[in-house]
């Protein structure tokens, strides 16, 4: 905990910031429809100050042989810029359209493999296991266990190669993502948000 959190949690303050973020990722609902990533990476420039590279990227079906895809430009935001860049961007989401823990992070990152890899997981889809990765009448507790079963199964399954692309997507690509997730930027989407 850095000094000023914990002056911050010691008065009982509840004041969203932006915190210096090497590398941190959030998860939310571009267009209201379908699972974004927006990545934050701070750049060390030796004898001058970094900067923070913000990327925006999204899931892509499987037919290109690429997973994920900028959908815009790479923004260099300086540290000067960087509580009026993210807040002006949190204003600019739904409260609703966001992951707002790790957990809710993984069960979108589920939705992401689920898009990219439709043509490998419809041979699954007769599986109660799969069935409960997407039944919203589980707990995202319940479904998450369901969706580490079905990563299991699928990981042990030898039919095809295509197997291994969606196994190295969910626990390398989007692994970094969700287990550096920036619960501080959800924190100023719920207070600036739409």
């Amino acid at each position: 905990m850095l000094l000023f959190e914990e002056y911050l949690a010691r008065n009982q303050l509840d004041v969203p910031y932006a915190k210096h973020a090497v590398h941190q990722a959030v998860f939310y609902r571009r267009g209201g429809d379908h699972w974004a990533i927006l990545l934050i990476r701070f750049n060390e420039q030796g004898n001058h100050p970094g900067y923070y590279s913000v990327r925006y990227m999204e899931p892509v079906g499987n037919r290109t042989g690429v997973t994920m895809r900028r959908w815009r430009d790479d923004e260099v935001v300086y540290w000067e810029n960087y509580q009026t860049f993210l807040t002006d961007w949190a204003k600019g989401v739904r409260k609703s359209d966001i992951a707002h823990n790790e957990l809710e992070a993984r069960l979108a990152a589920w939705e992401m493999c689920l898009f990219v890899f439709d043509s490998l997981l419809v041979s699954y889809a007769n599986s109660p296991t799969f069935f409960n990765t997407i039944n919203l009448d589980l707990t995202p507790a319940d479904r998450y266990r369901n969706i580490e079963r079905m990563i299991g199964l699928i990981a042990k399954d030898e039919r095809g190669k295509a197997r291994d692309a969606l196994i190295r997507f969910w626990e390398d690509d989007l692994a970094s993502f969700y287990g550096n997730y920036a619960i501080w930027l959800v924190k100023l989407v719920e207070r600036y948000g739409c």
